[in-house]
């Protein structure tokens, strides 16, 4: 079966990996503290997450929590040079934040030097057209993409381990991930949210097998916010905001990708365009590249005969000033993207009097073919229906077939 949730993140990369660039000469001081110094680690097997985790990311019944997904980057670090881990900072709750940097090994020994072309590009003050120009050619794709900023909207944290796995192990094999790490420097935070991870896991564990088993979470995932800690973008009341607004302005990568898990049902993700309206004051020029993002992981979903992309619609617009993924990104592409799973980690399961061959619902305001609507209640039937199911198997690392 093959996951929306890593396809749509390695379309966005492959579709940015055109962006060849030759190598540079000059070095600048480092941003962030690298947890270790690079050193030769080819002849090393690169571990799988099964191999650390115990269990496969997205596996039925198992959620990773932060700590386990942090001792697996920390083995992947330790085993390939195309991996860089840094420092970022500490969360509400005292856990080490880490980043993840995934590259080609050249690029990442140069690593500080694409971190201030970026940086000199987003702040061009003084910079003629020829200078500008010869930067752009010069520098790498710096691509920010992110899971767990919803706690409880677990495909996303658990993906992102996934995906770390696949690019790392995946680029002596498939031309298409080398083109990648060649081109394109992937700055992948393990979680956006350390504290929520480890919290929704561990309750989810304890009431794992039981009539409890998703039962909501009697805390908040985030201190004092909660849900809404992809709100405060303007005015960056919580630590994790600080975090993330100081990283993301020491790197200035071109393109942020937050991923989300609540696609509406039927349907497998959905990209943006974002529904209108939206925010007045949102550069057009940044919010024409976000819809271009969302289109080309969209075509390249359909081009691998991955239905059930879905797009605009009534669900999501990007009026509000202050969501972390968009507020954020004045001079980057900020995208978010929704997928569709169950709330915790049960198999999949459906009205169904909700969902029916004969009248699949349709999203307002998008199009869904029937057919992919039918292989979805097909596949939800296979599996067995349950009075309180709640919508289709999450999109980890597996498709409806």
């Amino acid at each position: 079966m093959r996951p929306h949730a890593s396809s749509a993140a390695r379309a966005l990369l492959l579709a940015l990996a055109c962006l060849a660039a030759p190598p540079a000469a000059a070095q600048t001081p480092a941003s962030g503290r690298p947890t270790r110094a690079p050193s030769s680690k080819a002849a090393r097997s690169v571990p799988t997450p099964e191999s650390v985790l115990g269990f496969q990311p997205g596996a039925d019944f198992h959620l990773a929590t932060y700590e386990e997904s942090i001792a697996y980057f920390r083995a992947l670090d330790a085993a390939s040079d195309r991996v860089r881990l840094l420092d970022v900072g500490r969360t509400t709750l005292g856990r080490d934040w880490i980043l993840a940097a995934i590259s080609s090994t050249e690029n990442l020994e140069r690593l500080d030097h694409y971190r201030e072309v970026a940086r000199r590009l987003a702040h061009p003050e003084g910079l003629d057209d020829t200078a500008a120009h010869a930067l752009a050619r010069e520098g790498k794709a710096l691509v920010d993409i992110s899971g767990g900023l919803h706690a409880t909207e677990v495909a996303g944290a658990q993906h992102t381990i996934r995906l770390a796995y696949d690019l790392v192990s995946g680029a002596d094999a498939d031309p298409r991930i080398r083109a990648i790490l060649d081109n394109v420097i992937l700055l992948l935070w393990p979680s956006l949210n350390p504290d929520g991870q480890t919290i929704v896991g561990e309750w989810y564990r304890a009431n794992v097998g039981t009539p409890y088993e998703v039962a909501p979470l009697p805390r908040l995932y985030q201190a004092y916010v909660g849900h809404d800690n992809n709100r405060d973008a303007y005015m960056l009341n919580m630590v994790e905001s600080r975090v993330v607004e100081r990283t993301w302005r020491t790197w200035e990568p071109q393109i942020i990708y937050v991923h989300h898990q609540s696609s509406p049902l039927p349907t497998r993700i959905w990209l943006p365009p974002f529904a209108d309206p939206i925010a007045n004051r949102a550069p057009p020029l940044m919010s024409r590249t976000v819809n271009t993002i969302g289109m080309t992981i969209a075509q390249m979903l359909e081009s691998r005969e991955m239905p059930g992309a879905v797009h605009m619609g009534t669900g999501f617009d990007a009026w509000y000033p202050g969501y972390v993924d968009y507020a954020h990104a004045p001079e980057s592409g900020g995208v978010l993207d929704g997928n569709r799973a169950v709330p915790l980690c049960d198999a999949a399961l459906l009205h169904a009097e909700r969902l029916s061959p004969e009248s699949p619902p349709s999203p307002a305001g998008v199009s869904l073919p029937q057919p992919v609507a039918r292989r979805l209640v097909a596949s939800g039937r296979r599996r067995g229906l349950h009075a309180h199911g709640v919508a289709c198997r999450a999109g980890l690392r597996r498709q409806v077939p």
